[in-house]
């Protein structure tokens, strides 16, 4: 049995390495009827890409796509999102159960890209009413643990191009950008992933439970993941008088 499904999405750089990629992943727990059928997967793993490729309604000229860098692989089928069942109990994924390619959409930036490192993060919660954020923990260690903490995601957009800072100094993801990301995953992550009976959650690992979210936000600071950087192909050296 499943808890809810795990969506793996995979944007590759042009080396086509296998440790050259951007991963992200979400999760979303079945509404309808029953256990979800093949093409109930194929479903998911068809609409969690939509967050990347395509534009929401609002603004509506712009998608998450627009901001990210050129040395993503924007070829054929390059990128894919990989779905994976959540066991009921504490344990492996195992391999995916649906898979879907997909093509990243070419960007009109003319503006160079940020270094890979860079991204910017996309914060979801889940219901805090009532959840404190720190506690006793009834079964220590540790003594205190987090509640809230467990009922709260994110994931890290990027890698991506200087359009999402729009010339600014400092640089600052841009007012466009934030509304992009926060308009984007409500409507491909939220609104039309629950069309088709899927609602996007936080997945705790801790209690192993998922929690629907109800709200994203997106700060106006960019973040840095160290394991996206890419390897240097060269090195300048001089002489130092003695």
């Amino acid at each position: 049995m499943a808890i809810g499904h795990l969506a793996r999405v995979v944007l590759a750089y042009p080396s086509g390495l296998p440790t050259d990629v951007v991963v992200n992943d979400l999760a979303f727990g079945w509404t309808g009827a029953g256990d979800p059928s093949s093409s109930d997967l194929d479903n998911l793993a068809a609409a969690v890409p939509l967050f990347w490729t395509d534009a929401p309604a609002s603004p509506g000229t712009v998608g998450v796509f627009t901001y990210l860098a050129d040395y993503l692989d924007r070829g054929t089928d390059a990128c894919r999102c990989d779905v994976y069942e959540i066991p009921d109990a504490p344990g492996d994924l195992g391999s995916p159960v649906a898979s879907a390619s997909f093509t990243l959409p070419a960007n009109a930036s003319t503006r160079d890209d940020y270094p890979s490192e860079c991204a910017v993060a996309l914060s979801f919660h889940a219901d805090l009413t009532g959840v404190p954020e720190e506690q006793t923990n009834p079964t220590p260690p540790p003594a205190v643990i987090r509640p809230r903490s467990r009922r709260r995601g994110r994931i890290f957009v990027g890698t991506l191009n200087g359009d999402a800072g729009g010339g600014s100094s400092p640089a600052r993801p841009s007012a466009t950008v934030q509304a992009v990301w926060t308009q984007a995953a409500a409507e491909f992550l939220g609104t039309s992933a629950a069309a088709l009976d899927w609602g996007w959650c936080v997945w705790s690992r801790t209690d192993w439970q998922l929690y629907p979210v109800i709200e994203t936000c997106v700060d106006n600071a960019f973040d840095t993941i160290r394991g996206r950087g890419i390897a240097p192909t060269g090195r300048v050296c001089e002489d130092v008088p003695l």
